[in-house]
C-alpha cells in the first residue's frame, strides 16, 4: 500500500477519519475527526492529503471548506447539492468555483471546488446525462436499466467496440458542455465496489480496451486516461494556465438538498435525536478530559509519564470512536436499527472509560501530596452522570455518604463562570465552600413517572462561582433539618400533595397565570397549556411574546401524484402542523433560593422551563428542557416539534441559523421551498432580530431542525416516528423512538442602536456566544468519598482569565513516547455582533491572546502549524497570538 501511495497510484483523499456529516456535527467534532485522519496517514503513510473527495454527506457546508483549506488542502470535490442548484450552475457554467466564506472580506478563505453535475456519484451518472447510456459500462453489475427494460451487461470485443466507444465519447462530449474547461472528471465506482479482483479485472480490462481504442481514432479528437483526483486537478490547473480560463467566487452554504420535486432531505437534521444528544455530551466530556491530561502531564513531565502511559490510548479511542460516529450515515441517524444500536454501544463504552479518566484526573489535581494515584480506588469517586444503557438517557448517579462527601466541580471555560450544580443524593444536605462558608442551595425532588417523586432521593442544586479552567471543591455535610427544601406548587388533578415529604410544602393552585423570576428576567406561565407565555426582562422592563407550544406534523406530499412519505432522509408533511392539544396539563411548579421551574406533563414530552437565581449570563435566559418519547402507536407518522411564537418580527422574512456551530448564516422563507425546504440544520443556536432593538435567541445542546415558517416564530422539531423507508437506500423505517432529552435556552435580547445589515453572515452577541459555550461544555461534576487525603481548595490552570472573544477548542496531547512532550493547541477567535452589550460578567475582549498564561507549565517552544497539525509554517514570536475574527489556528507546543 506504501509503495502504491508513493507511486501515485493510490491516492488518500480528504484524509479525514471519516466522510463526515457537514450538517448536524459540531464543528469541535468536525475538525477533530480530520486531525485523527490527517496525524494518522502522515505518520503510517507519510503524506499529507491535499485534495477532498465528500460526495455523500447530504448537503454541504462551507465551515468544512473552511477546514481543508486551512489544513493545506487546495482542491475539493462535492456531489449532492440541491437539483435546481446543479441546473443554474450547469446553465452559467460554474460547476468549479473559488468557495469563499461569507464573513471573509478579504478573500483569504477560498478554495477551488468541483461540483458534480448530476444526480449521483454512482457508474450510471458519471460519464455523462444519460444514467441508460452510462450503465452500459458498468461491467461488473446486472443493474441496468431502461424504463422496465434490464439491459445486460456486456464484455467490450472486436464487433462492439466501436459502437461502444462513440456511445462513451458522445456522453462526454454530453458533460463537457456543463463546463468551463477541456479537461473532464469521470468517476468510476460506487459504494461497496472493488471489493474483489474479479470486478477490478473486469472494469480495469474492458475500460481499458475503450480508452485505447478512443485515443487512437483521430476523429473523436480526445485523449482518455485512468488517474487520481489529483491528476485531474494538475490536468485542469494546466488547461487553466494554457486556456486563460478563470472560475467565479462564490459564498455560501449547500443546504438544504433536494434530489428530486418537493423532497427535501431535512428528515434527518431530527431523526434519532438521542444519539445527537449524547454524542454532544461525549464530545464535551472528551473535550475536558484531553485539556486536563494535557496540561496535568505537563505540569509534572517526568512522573506524569508514567501515572497516565497507560491511560492515554483511552483518549486515542475516545476520539476515534466519536471521529466513527460523525460518519455521514451515523450522527444522521440514517443506518439500519442494529448499527445505529451498535454505534450507541461504542459511544456508551467510550463515555465509561473517558468518566473514569476524568474522575483520575480531577482527584489527582486535587490531592496536595505528590503520591499521585495511577488508578481510582474502588468506590471513592465517580463521574455524577452515568449512561447505564443504549436505550437510556445519561442519568445523575445517587451519592451515598455519611456525614459528608466532597465535591470536585471544573470549569471548562477560560474565563471564570458561574454555575448551577446538580448532585443527586440520598440524604437531604447543605453545601459548604472550601473556607468553611455556606453557598446557597436548595433541596429539590426527583420526579419520575407521572410527575410523582422518587422516595429517598434528592437533587441538591447550588451555585458554584469557578476559577477560569479549573477544578474546585465543595463539601456536602448531611443536614436534613436546616437544609433548604424547595416549595412545591401542583396544578392539576392527578396528584396529591401527601405524594411529597412535608418539607417541601405541597400545595395545590388553581390560578390561571403564574411567574417565576429572578434578578434580570420574569417568565409566566399559563396553567391552561403549562407552558411558557411571556418573557419580561427587568433591565430595561421590557416585555416579549414569548409563547412556547407543541406542534405534530403528519406525513405525505400534498404535491407530487405519488403521495411519498417521510422517511429518516425526507421530511415531507402532509400540511402545515397541528397544535398537540393538553388542556390543564399536571404540572409542578418548584421554587427555591437558586432555581424555579415548571415542569409540565405534555403528551409525547415532558417539559421543563428553569431560571436560575445566578449573577451572570446563565441567569439571563430560560433554560428549556424536553424529555420526548414518543414510542407509542398514536405517534406513528408523526413528527413532534416545538414552537417559539414571539413578538419579534424580522422585516425581511429571515432568520439567522448558525452552521455546526462555527458560524452564522442569514436564510430567508421562501414560499416556493415548501415547509420542509425552509428547515435547515441547527447546531448550537437560532434567532430573530426585529428592525427596531430585540433580538430572540434559541441556543440548543444538541443538532435539529429549525425553521421560521410564520413572523416572528421559531421551531424545532424534536423527535420524529416514521413508519416506512423512503426509498433512498435505508430499506427500513425510522421508529426505533427511546427516551431523547433536548436542551434549549431562550434567550431575549435588546441592543443599543439599530443595527441595518444585509450581509448573508450574521454573528451571535457575546451573551449568546458564552451561554452557548455554556451549554456545549458544562461543568463535569465528581463526587469523592472515602479518600483519605488532603485536598486543594480548587487547582487552576490558568494564571489569569482569556478574552472572552477566543474558545479554546482543545489541547491535544501528541503522545507520551517522544522525549519531549508535545501538544496541539487549537484556537478560535469567534465572530460576534458587538451591538449588544449587556453580557453581566467582566469580559475582556482583548484581541491579543498569551500562551504563557497556563500554570506551573514553561513552554519551551511554539509553532504554528496547518489546521491539522501535520505541517509547520512558523514560530510563534513570544507567545503571543492575535488572531482575526472567525479564525482557527493550530500551535504545536513542546513542554519542558
Amino acid at each position: 500500500m506504501k509503495k502504491l501511495v508513493a507511486t501515485g497510484q493510490l491516492e488518500i483523499v480528504t484524509g479525514g477519519w471519516v466522510m463526515a456529516d457537514e450538517a448536524v456535527a459540531h464543528y469541535s467534532s468536525l475538525l477533530d475527526q480530520l486531525i485523527e485522519g490527517h496525524l494518522w496517514v502522515s505518520d503510517n503513510l507519510g503524506i499529507i492529503p491535499n485534495t477532498s473527495w465528500s460526495i455523500d454527506p447530504f448537503g454541504h457546508s462551507p465551515t468544512m471548506a473552511y477546514f481543508l483549506k486551512e489544513a493545506g488542502i487546495q482542491k475539493m470535490v462535492i456531489q449532492r447539492t440541491h437539483f435546481g442548484i446543479k441546473r443554474h450552475f450547469a446553465r452559467k457554467k460554474i460547476l468549479e468555483f473559488n468557495w469563499r466564506q461569507t464573513w471573509d472580506s478579504e478573500g483569504q478563505s477560498g478554495i477551488f471546488c468541483h461540483m458534480m453535475p448530476f444526480l449521483l456519484y454512482a457508474i450510471h451518472y458519471s460519464c455523462g446525462p444519460d444514467p441508460h447510456v452510462c450503465c452500459q459500462f458498468d461491467f461488473s453489475s446486472d443493474k441496468c436499466f431502461r424504463g422496465t427494460k434490464t439491459v445486460p451487461r456486456i464484455t467490450v470485443d472486436d464487433n462492439n467496440i466501436r459502437k461502444l466507444s462513440w456511445a462513451l465519447w458522445e456522453q462526454f462530449q454530453k458533460k463537457a458542455q456543463l463546463y468551463r474547461s477541456n479537461v473532464l472528471l469521470v468517476p468510476h465506482g460506487d459504494d461497496f465496489r472493488y471489493s474483489s479482483s474479479e470486478e477490478w479485472s473486469q472494469q480495469f480490462g474492458n475500460l481499458g480496451r475503450l480508452i485505447d481504442y478512443m485515443n487512437k481514432d483521430k476523429d473523436m479528437n480526445i485523449k482518455v486516461q485512468f488517474g487520481t483526483i489529483s491528476d485531474y486537478f494538475n490536468a485542469l490547473d494546466k488547461d487553466t494556465e494554457q486556456s486563460k480560463l478563470t472560475f467565479p467566487t462564490l459564498a455560501g452554504d449547500f443546504f438544504s438538498y433536494n434530489d428530486r420535486d418537493d423532497q427535501y432531505w431535512t428528515g434527518y437534521f431530527s431523526v434519532r435525536p438521542f444519539y445527537k444528544h449524547v454524542a454532544r455530551v461525549l464530545q464535551a466530556k472528551l473535550r475536558i478530559t484531553e485539556i486536563l491530561f494535557s496540561l496535568t502531564v505537563a505540569q509534572s513531565l517526568t512522573s506524569a509519564n508514567v501515572i497516565y502511559q497507560q491511560h492515554a490510548l483511552v483518549l486515542v479511542e475516545a476520539r476515534r470512536s466519536l471521529g466513527l460516529f460523525h460518519h455521514h450515515d451515523a450522527i444522521t441517524g440514517t443506518s439500519k436499527k442494529f448499527v445505529m444500536a451498535d454505534y450507541g454501544q461504542i459511544l456508551r463504552n467510550t463515555m465509561e472509560k473517558l468518566n473514569e479518566l476524568l474522575a483520575l484526573l480531577m482527584l489527582n489535581n486535587m490531592i496536595t501530596s505528590n503520591n499521585k494515584m495511577d488508578q481510582l480506588p474502588q468506590q471513592s469517586i465517580f463521574m455524577t452522570e452515568e449512561w447505564a444503557s443504549v436505550s437510556s438517557q445519561p442519568v445523575l448517579k445517587v451519592a451515598h455518604y455519611k456525614k459528608s462527601c466532597f465535591v470536585a466541580v471544573t470549569n471548562p471555560l477560560t474565563i471564570p463562570w458561574t454555575s448551577p450544580v446538580t448532585v443527586r443524593v440520598s440524604t437531604p444536605s447543605r453545601v459548604r465552600a472550601h473556607d468553611g462558608s455556606f453557598v446557597p442551595s436548595q433541596i429539590n425532588p426527583v420526579i419520575g413517572k407521572g410527575l410523582q417523586p422518587l422516595p429517598n432521593v434528592y437533587d441538591i442544586i447550588f451555585v458554584a462561582d469557578l476559577p477560569a479552567l479549573s477544578i474546585k471543591l465543595y463539601e456536602l455535610i448531611e443536614d436534613a433539618q436546616t437544609s433548604t427544601f424547595a416549595t412545591v406548587t401542583i396544578f392539576g388533578n392527578q396528584l396529591e400533595t401527601s405524594l411529597f415529604p412535608s418539607k417541601f410544602h405541597p400545595v395545590v393552585s388553581t390560578k390561571a397565570r403564574f411567574e417565576i423570576e429572578n434578578q434580570y428576567l420574569k417568565a409566566s406561565f399559563s396553567s391552561c397549556t403549562g407552558t411558557l407565555q411571556h418573557t419580561l426582562r427587568k433591565t430595561d422592563g421590557i416585555l416579549h411574546k414569548t409563547e412556547v407550544k407543541m406542534v405534530s406534523y403528519g406525513t405525505g406530499s400534498w404535491t407530487n401524484p405519488f403521495r411519498d412519505k417521510s422517511g429518516t432522509y425526507i421530511f415531507m408533511p402532509d400540511g402545515e402542523a397541528q397544535d398537540v392539544e393538553s388542556f390543564y396539563p399536571s404540572m409542578l411548579v418548584v421554587r427555591g433560593p437558586v432555581t424555579a421551574s415548571v415542569i409540565s406533563l405534555l403528551p409525547g414530552v415532558l417539559h421543563t422551563s428553569t431560571v436560575y437565581n445566578i449573577s451572570g449570563p446563565v441567569g439571563t435566559g430560560v433554560h428549556i428542557d424536553n424529555l420526548v418519547d414518543i414510542a407509542s402507536e398514536e405517534w406513528a407518522n408523526k413528527e413532534l416539534a416545538m414552537r417559539v411564537i414571539t413578538d419579534v418580527v424580522s422585516p425581511d422574512t429571515s432568520l439567522c441559523v448558525d452552521l455546526n456551530g462555527f458560524q452564522m448564516h442569514r436564510k430567508k422563507w421562501k414560499a416556493k421551498l415548501l415547509i420542509q425546504g425552509n428547515f435547515h440544520p441547527m447546531t448550537s443556536m437560532a434567532y430573530l432580530t426585529d428592525d427596531q432593538l430585540s433580538r430572540v435567541t434559541l441556543i440548543t445542546s444538541e443538532a435539529h431542525g429549525v425553521a421560521s415558517l410564520y413572523d416572528g416564530t421559531l421551531e424545532v422539531i424534536l423527535d420524529r416516528r416514521l413508519m416506512q423507508d423512503d426509498w433512498r437506500g435505508l430499506k427500513e423505517a425510522a421508529h426505533d423512538n427511546v427516551p431523547s432529552p433536548s436542551k434549549f435556552i431562550l434567550l431575549p435580547e435588546r441592543r443599543d442602536a439599530v443595527v441595518q445589515s444585509e450581509e448573508q453572515a450574521c454573528y451571535p452577541s457575546l451573551l449568546a456566544h458564552l451561554l452557548s459555550s455554556h451549554v456545549n461544555n458544562p461543568p463535569q461534576v465528581a463526587v469523592i468519598s472515602n479518600i483519605r487525603r488532603t485536598f486543594l481548595a480548587e487547582a487552576r490552570f490558568l494564571k489569569e482569565p482569556w478574552p472572552c472573544s477566543y474558545h479554546l477548542l482543545n489541547i491535544r496531547n501528541l503522545g507520551l513516547e517522544a522525549a519531549d512532550y508535545q501538544a496541539l493547541i487549537l484556537l478560535h477567535r469567534v465572530g460576534l455582533d458587538c451591538s449588544y452589550h449587556q453580557v453581566y460578567q467582566n469580559c475582556n475582549v482583548n484581541e491579543t491572546l498569551l500562551l504563557k498564561s497556563f500554570t506551573k507549565i514553561h513552554i519551551a517552544s511554539a509553532r504554528l502549524t496547518s489546521l491539522t497539525g501535520v505541517k509547520e509554517i512558523a514560530p510563534l514570536s513570544k507567545l503571543v497570538l492575535d488572531l482575526k475574527t472567525m479564525e482557527i489556528k493550530t500551535v504545536k507546543v513542546t513542554f519542558r
